[in-house]
């Protein structure tokens, strides 16, 4: 897959930085709770209790919210299946994720999850149900991932 021109800088974990300060990818409707054509976002958080966890791939367990209309509703949460390279974009990609939230991820999981189309936002600190809300609202300032690996 080709990239697209722009002009972008690049992030520490492989992650192109956007205008205004926003850590997308490939659909930049998506970016930051805007729902692309009223199409609704369905997120993933990596959650370790009711807290993002700081590292994607060890996380106990991924709240998965559908973002429609500024509202973050959260649907259910699913148990992480055990970590195997590659084997958690697939999952995820199964439950038709479009963004994937979490404190780190390392850049080889990055761009795995780039190949399936889902974005990633990182360096996300907080309750996963008020990140979702911040998320919905426009507003989530992600920040440098946790993960460096």
């Amino acid at each position: 897959m080709r990239p697209r021109r722009c002009n972008h800088q690049e992030h520490p974990t492989g992650i192109r930085k956007a205008s205004r300060s926003l850590w997308t990818r490939k659909r930049p409707g998506h970016a930051n709770g805007q729902e692309r054509a009223g199409e609704p976002v369905r997120l993933a958080i990596a959650l370790e209790g009711e807290e993002v966890s700081g590292h994607f791939g060890h996380c106990e367990k991924y709240a998965l919210f559908q973002v429609k209309e500024g509202r973050a509703d959260r649907e259910k949460d699913v148990l992480s299946p055990a970590h195997e390279p590659g084997k958690l974009p697939v999952f995820l990609a199964d439950l038709q994720v479009d963004m994937v939230i979490a404190g780190g991820m390392g850049p080889k999981a990055v761009e795995l999850f780039q190949q399936k189309g889902i974005d990633v936002l990182l360096g996300v600190k907080g309750n996963a149900s008020q990140v979702a809300e911040t998320f919905a609202a426009g507003r989530l300032q992600p920040g440098i991932s946790s993960c460096h690996h």
